[in-house]
């Protein structure tokens, strides 16, 4: 029961604590929700839309709120007066604190029946509904506690036992009263959701939230939404109670700490009345989750974490548009070092579903960045949104609020593409292409100076027209100490008939700066260039010479290329380049390649010196006066290249992932079988390239 005063001792109370208690309250039901932290308690303020933070007071010192780096908990914001109240674990008693976030006790003599009170209370609220600070904790000795707080009232500074805590006995951390309702609601560690009724301790489970842990810090909003915070990663669920199925929907990321509590006014909205302090929200229509009703994507707008210009919605360009089954060519503007996620509707649903993220925690520098997203061949044909998030907290969603960044939502047209995909030699299966890097001299002839696996993909329209290419594979070998790069001519396709806008590279994964499509006279044949040297793409190990052509030299360095490559008019498939294309090696400008081989007084040849698969076409910067020179036998007017007067070629295409020959080990040494085939015309011994037909210690097995 209330142990109630007369008017007279209430008034006498009130004014001998009035120089203790009197610190300035804040100026209105603020937005922030108030988190106390440590055991030398300090405040922080957080936005709960967002899960930003910052130290209180706005001059950005932590200071602790108790005297003596005390432990403050059980914190509740009283709408009544605009105080937080506390438990001082220093003090044994309660606190009252201001605008200015140093904790006034209350002297533990002032509370009448204090006798009532064992200490260390973690868990408090006052009251929306009446001007009453209410403590809680589990157990026999303890119980849920009423005390008043209305100078002007008869029960002021009194403290009454609502119920035992034997009765009312959960495993709970904060709790926070209903901005309506009167009642008290919090989430137990088993994710169980709890009412309380603060006038007799009665107590309902509504449900289970479907999230564990210890929940420290507990909030309402004025719309009668429950917010908990969760110790162990910050996270901020949102939880409609008066859902007949009760889910905690993740908000946002918010601080983490071992001590939390929490404190708010639960007559305040959680976003701020001013605009210029609202978050950065998308713009895609709300079934995508763009309001904060709908837990909309949103970020704390920070001008060193943007894309593009902040607010703007201009840092992101889908260069190449979306076209069933082919790859998006996205162009990103961006500032501060975060990391890129992105969706896209693809089935025209209305929602970011899990499995349309076409772009995950992709790092960002500065400025522009490309890459590319690939649009699945049964994406629906039509107009749809796109959802692009940029910040420094990775493994965000498609909702919900971070501390930084922007979010910028694009509509996006699908268009069919009506494009059917020839995959050479199969999908799934790579080519081998070797190659013997000292023409026109046969040299060591270990066919391992240039080693690739190489798959081509052509695209053709329902017009039977050649529209665009694909050519991905991987570096398998360099067994040489020439620097070469690596290119590929598009037989009888003009340069000026490559889209060179939608042209792109990448290598591991990742779209580079790189400008493939060589830039040479509009009618020649395009070529382009997927490595100008490839030791600048891989080095020799420790120990080791070569890149992967010596024993316990097997490195775990990769060079993967995909290049990309539309026309602008498409080619009939009976005249465009089949099968595995022109891809050839070429010596990198600047490196010496061998002696004799000097063009206009240079000593190195540079793009002008080519090594191509047998009978293959060069490309217009092919000096052909190289031919005939040492060992070559080309007859280039009957389309005879790239061989020696015994017919031995300087290149080799396997239909497989070659296991290719040590270093210095010729090749007809390792694979017994090569001369009779070459000698045969290819008649006799066709599987002379497998495993099994070759001098196993000769050679090096690729995956």
């Amino acid at each position: 029961m209330i142990v109630k005063h007369t008017q007279l001792a209430a008034a006498i109370l009130a004014a001998g604590l009035a120089s203790q208690v009197g610190a300035a309250p804040f100026a209105e039901c603020p937005t922030q929700a108030f988190l106390v932290q440590g055991s030398a308690s300090t405040t922080f303020g957080v936005n709960l839309a967002t899960g930003s933070y910052e130290d209180l007071p706005e001059d950005k010192i932590p200071k602790t709120i108790i005297e003596g780096d005390g432990k403050a908990n059980a914190v509740g914001y009283n709408f009544h007066d605009d105080h937080i109240y506390g438990w001082s674990y220093a003090h044994n008693s309660i606190f009252k604190m201001g605008d200015d976030f140093i904790a006034q006790p209350i002297p533990r003599s002032s509370l009448v029946n204090n006798n009532l009170l064992q200490t260390g209370f973690y868990i408090g609220d006052v009251s929306v509904n009446e001007n009453a600070y209410y403590i809680y904790r589990g157990g026999n000795a303890h119980g849920l506690f009423r005390i008043g707080l209305d100078p002007e009232a008869d029960d002021y500074l009194v403290v009454s036992r609502i119920i035992s805590g034997s009765t009312l006995n959960y495993a709970i951390f904060d709790f926070a009263f209903h901005p309506d309702n009167g009642s008290l609601y919090s989430v137990d560690r088993n994710g169980r959701l709890i009412r309380i009724d603060g006038s007799d301790g009665s107590s309902q489970v509504l449900g289970n939230v479907g999230q564990s842990g210890t929940f420290g810090a507990v909030y309402f909003d004025v719309h009668g939404n429950l917010y908990i915070s969760r110790n162990s990663d910050g996270y901020i669920f949102r939880i409609a109670v008066d859902d007949p199925n009760p889910v905690a929907e993740f908000f946002a990321f918010g601080p983490a700490s071992g001590n939390n509590d929490g404190a708010r006014c639960a007559k305040a909205d959680i976003l701020p009345s001013s605009q210029d302090e609202l978050p950065d929200f998308g713009d895609a229509p709300d079934s995508y989750g763009t309001s904060i009703e709908n837990n909309g994507a949103r970020h704390e707008k920070n001008e060193g974490m943007k894309l593009g210009e902040l607010g703007s919605n201009d840092g992101v360009q889908l260069i190449t548009g979306a076209a069933t089954g082919e790859g998006s060519l996205v162009q990103v503007d961006a500032q501060g070092g975060g990391a890129l996620n992105g969706w896209v509707d693809w089935d025209h649903n209305g929602t970011f579903d899990n499995d349309e993220q076409v772009i995950t925690d992709e790092p960002m520098d500065d400025g522009i960045n490309r890459l590319v997203i690939d649009v699945p061949e049964d994406a629906t044909p039509g107009d749809t949104w796109g959802r692009f998030r940029y910040s420094s907290q990775e493994g965000i969603g498609p909702n919900g609020g971070v501390s930084d960044g922007e979010v910028e939502d694009y509509a996006i047209t699908v268009t069919e593409s009506g494009v059917g995909v020839i995959t050479y030699p199969g999908e799934g299966s790579f080519v081998s292409l070797a190659y013997e890097d000292n023409w026109p001299h046969q040299g060591d002839y270990d066919m391992n100076d240039v080693v690739v696996s190489f798959q081509t993909r052509k695209y053709v329209d329902a017009s039977s027209n050649a529209v665009r290419y694909v050519m991905s594979g991987k570096l398998l070998a360099v067994g040489a100490s020439y620097h070469s790069g690596f290119a590929v001519q598009l037989d009888g396709v003009a340069t000026n008939n490559i889209d060179e806008d939608r042209v792109y590279l990448k290598v591991n994964g990742e779209v580079t700066t790189a400008e493939p499509l060589e830039q040479n006279a509009p009618t020649d044949d395009a070529v382009l260039i997927i490595s100008n040297d490839l030791w600048e793409e891989v080095t020799a190990d420790p120990g080791c010479s070569y890149f992967r052509t010596e024993d316990g030299c097997d490195s775990e360095q990769e060079f993967r290329f995909e290049l990309s490559v539309s026309l602008v008019n498409g080619v009939p498939v009976a005249d465009a380049p089949a099968d595995v294309l022109n891809p050839f090696i070429f010596a990198t400008p600047g490196a010496f390649h061998g002696p004799g081989l000097s063009v206009e007084g240079q000593v190195h040849p540079g793009r002008t010196l080519e090594i191509h698969l047998k009978n293959k076409p060069v490309s217009a910067q092919f000096n052909t006066s190289f031919f005939g020179l040492a060992d070559d036998n080309s007859d280039p007017d009957n389309n005879l290249t790239f061989l020696t007067d015994n017919n031995m070629p300087w290149a080799l295409e396997l239909p497989i992932v070659w296991a290719h020959p040590k270093e210095t080990e010729d090749v007809m040494e390792a694979y017994t079988g090569f001369r009779p085939f070459v000698e045969s015309l290819g008649i006799n011994n066709k599987t002379w390239y497998l495993f099994q037909n070759s001098v196993n210690n000769r050679v090096i097995q690729n995956d």
